[in-house]
C-alpha cells in the first residue's frame, strides 16, 4: 500500500526546514545588529573615555601648577616665620616690661631715685640691675623686700654695692642691686 499522505509529509518537512532556516537567518541578522550595535557603543564608550583622560590630564597639569604656586606661597611663609617668631617675643617682652615698670613704680619709696635700669642673661635666668640712691641704707633694704613680697617676677635680690655719698649737706646712699627675675609671666625681657 501505498500512503499517499507522503507528498503532504514532506512538503510539511520541507516547510519545516524552511521555517527553521528563516529563523536561524533571523537570529543570525538579530545577532549581526547586536554585534554592531555593541561595537558602535564600544567605540563611542571609548571616545568618551579618552576624552575623559585628557579632561583628568588637564585637571592634574593645571592641579600640579598650584601645588606648587602652595609651595612657593608655604616657602614664602616659612621664610617670615622668625620674623613673627620675633615679633611675638617683643610683644610679649612688652608686656613682661610694663608689668615690671608698674610693680617698681607701685612699690618704689619716696626717698629712692632709680638711675638706671640694666637686663642681663646667663644659664642661671635673667637678671634686673637697678642703680641709683636712697636715704639711707634702711630704705634700700625697705625697697629690697618689696620687691620681693609685692612683685611676682622678682626673686631675691643680690646687693651689690652701697656706697655712702655726701653731698651738699646731704647724706645719701647709693646702691646697685641685682634682681634675678623668676617665670617671666610668659616672655622674655
Amino acid at each position: 500500500m501505498i500512503n499517499i499522505n507522503l507528498i503532504a509529509e514532506r512538503r510539511a518537512r520541507q516547510v519545516r526546514e524552511a521555517m527553521y532556516l528563516r529563523f536561524a537567518a533571523l537570529g543570525v541578522v538579530a545577532l549581526l545588529v547586536l554585534m554592531v550595535t555593541l561595537n558602535f557603543a564600544a567605540y563611542y564608550e571609548g571616545v568618551g573615555m579618552k576624552k575623559d583622560i585628557a579632561r583628568v590630564t588637564d585637571d592634574l597639569t593645571l592641579l600640579k601648577a598650584e601645588q606648587e604656586k602652595l609651595n612657593d606661597i608655604i616657602a614664602e611663609i616659612d621664610q617670615y616665620k622668625p620674623l613673627v617668631t620675633l615679633l611675638g617675643h617683643v610683644r610679649m617682652s612688652e608686656s613682661v616690661w610694663m608689668t615690671i615698670i608698674a610693680d617698681m613704680s607701685r612699690i618704689i619709696p619716696d626717698n629712692v631715685v632709680l638711675s638706671g635700669i640694666n637686663t642681663s642673661a646667663n644659664k642661671e635666668g635673667i637678671a634686673l640691675r637697678l642703680g641709683g640712691m636712697a636715704k639711707d641704707q634702711d630704705t634700700v633694704g625697705k625697697f629690697m623686700v618689696d620687691l620681693v613680697e609685692k612683685t611676682k617676677w622678682a626673686d631675691k635680690p643680690i646687693p651689690g654695692t652701697l656706697t655712702q655719698v655726701d653731698e651738699d649737706q646731704f647724706s645719701s646712699v647709693r646702691f646697685d642691686l641685682t634682681v634675678p627675675v623668676r617665670e617671666l609671666l610668659g616672655g622674655d625681657l
